[in-house]
């Protein structure tokens, strides 16, 4: 189980992010699943700075402080790059 304050990898999405809570969807049959609420910084594929995504906890897996550091810059170059192609077009 994670704690609020984790660094975490959506294998779905992709995205990364800061634990920031925990929820709950109604499933099928009326079966109640436990969800994550996270605090997403950025995205290669989004133009959205900051946002929560919230999903199921089996579709995180836990992600180190140091690669989400090295992971958040990398975002930052690729969207930085796109940006210069979308303008220079």
């Amino acid at each position: 189980m994670f704690t609020i304050g984790d660094y975490v990898l959506n294998q779905q999405t992709g995205h990364l992010g800061k634990v920031i809570g925990y929820g709950q969807q109604t499933m099928n049959h009326n079966m109640q699943t436990v969800t994550l609420k996270v605090l997403v910084a950025e995205t290669a594929n989004s133009q959205r700075r900051e946002f929560v995504f919230e999903d199921q906890v089996s579709a995180w897996v836990k992600w180190s402080t140091e690669t989400y550091q090295f992971r958040s810059a990398e975002l930052k170059v690729l969207y930085t790059e796109q940006r210069r192609s979308v303008s220079a077009e």
